[in-house]
């Protein structure tokens, strides 16, 4: 709490508190581990005098319902999440924080609704390189990225994978949980 204290007071607020009458709608799944992971952001957020109204839904309605219509004015949308399509930063950046990205309704993954034309411009330039320089400049765009606190990332839950001795278990790094495709009987 001290180090959000503080930082509200560095944003202008004198007494480390939202002074503001703004409500923040936060849209979460209404199944656990998303749903008591909110109800702690709620509670985290309130304490710095932030009105949260959270709101639990199916998850398949969280994104088409909620999350991905601008018009819903959704402020936090709790635990959803974004896979890489492929192993390049673009996959997991221009999709996500692009501001041509943002559509009123169906299929809008920019949650945030980040429109930074100097986001959008270093995007640009990122997408047109190659090898190193590539990676370079999309590790800039996250870095502007999460300057402007458009997300906050969740680190993955710790999940604890068993298999019996009489199985070849294979990890998927991917989505940390038994890869099934490749586990096998010994």
């Amino acid at each position: 709490m001290t180090v959000a204290t503080n930082s509200m007071k560095k944003a202008g607020y004198p007494s480390g508190k939202y002074t503001g009458n703004d409500d923040l709608l936060l849209v979460t799944s209404n199944a656990d581990p998303g749903k008591s992971q909110a109800q702690v952001a709620q509670a985290q957020l309130e304490k710095l005098g932030l009105k949260v109204t959270l709101r639990t839904v199916p998850q398949d309605s969280m994104y088409t319902e909620w999350c991905q219509v601008p018009a819903k004015q959704v402020a936090i949308c709790g635990d959803a999440g974004w896979f890489k399509d492929f192993l390049d930063p673009q996959s997991m950046l221009e999709v996500t924080f692009k501001g041509s990205n943002i559509v009123k309704a169906g299929g809008n993954n920019n949650l945030a609704q980040l429109d930074d034309k100097q986001v959008d411009a270093a995007m640009d330039k990122a997408t047109g390189l190659q090898g190193a320089a590539r990676l370079d400049a999309w590790g800039n765009v996250d870095k502007m990225i999460t300057a402007t606190a458009a997300a906050v990332p969740l680190v993955w839950d710790k999940t604890t994978l068993i298999w019996s001795k009489d199985v070849n278990g294979v990890a998927n790094e991917y989505y940390d949980t038994i890869d099934f495709a490749f586990t096998s009987l010994k």
